[in-house]
């Protein structure tokens, strides 16, 4: 009988360790998929966050901006010979100026974008050259696109049909809008901070492409960047009256047609950027711009030499610039 006694009492000691156990390992089970649907809902709830169309958005009041606590940052992807530039406002708007001329753009935004991100508010066609224009295509099909902001010229490439198929299918799919550049248009990208269009202030329909380039100012608190596409002298001397800028995105890859001395002269910017590829068979940038920058103690940074070149300001100053190399 006592043999029997621990028998029984030992196995319902057993019994009971390993109900205790299996209690244990359900435990460990609920709280582990608790987490990870918690975790799932933040990181879906981020990825999906919507925000309002950017031209749908109210456009802040004329004055000094108020200065928020997040930063904006801009960045000249090193795309080769050709044009894209990354804005982030403060709110996380994102706007891209051009799209460079092939697939490189998408690697680019890669390294600078968070890697859940599938959406671009804003991109901004200066000019419909492929160099500007060619990395738009896989960007459409790649992520959705807010809206479109055309400067009114046209192209007869191969290139810029296959962009406007994609714009159309964009706007079927993606209900993406579609704008033309107007001087006076404002796209407010949080605390203050502002997409200004300087040019084009007329119909350029009829217009050479670079004649006819978009040129924005991008400003936040007391600091400002000057974007001006492949925007040449003649169009530099329509702007009239214009303040002086942090930053300069030299024209047309530092071609002599752009970059005017009296441009530059008004301007005073203390850091000039270009993008351009090396050993480019147009020999950009031509010493010419070089020696015009040089006049007045500015080294432009050149992407072929630096990689992406970023910049980031809180509404005071910009910070100096940081770079991502490529191999070459």
């Amino acid at each position: 009988m006592a043999l029997l006694a621990v028998y029984y009492f030992g196995n319902m000691e057993e019994r009971h360790y390993d109900n205790r156990t299996q209690w244990k390992q359900w435990a460990t089970v609920v709280l582990g998929i608790a987490t990870f649907v918690a975790v799932t809902a933040f990181v879906l709830s981020i990825i999906f966050r919507v925000a309002p169309p950017i031209s749908n958005r109210a456009v802040s009041p004329v004055g000094e901006p108020t200065v928020g606590t997040s930063t904006l940052s801009i960045a000249f992807l090193d795309v080769g010979q050709g044009d894209a530039i990354l804005v982030r406002g403060p709110n996380g708007t994102t706007v891209l100026f051009d799209g460079g001329p092939d697939r490189t753009l998408l690697a680019r935004l890669g390294e600078v974008l968070p890697f859940w991100q599938h959406t671009i508010d804003m991109v901004v066609v200066t000019n419909p050259d492929k160099d500007h224009i060619g990395g738009f295509i896989p960007l459409l099909q790649a992520m959705k696109v807010g809206v479109v902001l055309e400067p009114g010229t046209s192209s007869v490439s191969a290139t810029y049909h296959s962009l406007k198929d994609e714009i159309v299918r964009a706007q079927k799919t993606h209900s993406t809008k579609t704008l033309i550049a107007r001087k006076g248009m404002r796209f407010p990208i949080g605390s203050g901070a502002m997409i200004d269009i300087l040019f084009p202030d007329r119909d350029v329909s009829e217009w050479k492409t670079n004649d006819g380039s978009i040129i924005a100012r991008v400003s936040y608190g007391s600091t400002s960047v000057l974007l001006t596409g492949d925007s040449t002298k003649k169009t530099e001397s329509l702007l009239g009256q214009i303040e002086g800028v942090d930053i300069l995105k030299i024209g047309h890859h530092g071609s002599r047609t752009s970059t005017g001395a009296a441009f530059v002269s008004i301007l005073r910017p203390k850091w000039a950027v270009i993008s351009a590829g090396l050993d480019n068979r147009y020999g950009h940038p031509h010493q010419e711009t070089i020696d015009t920058l040089k006049l007045f103690g500015v080294t432009p940074l050149i992407t072929y030499e630096k990689g992406t070149i970023t910049f980031t300001s809180d509404g005071r100053t910009f910070s100096e610039p940081t770079f991502i190399e490529h191999a070459r």
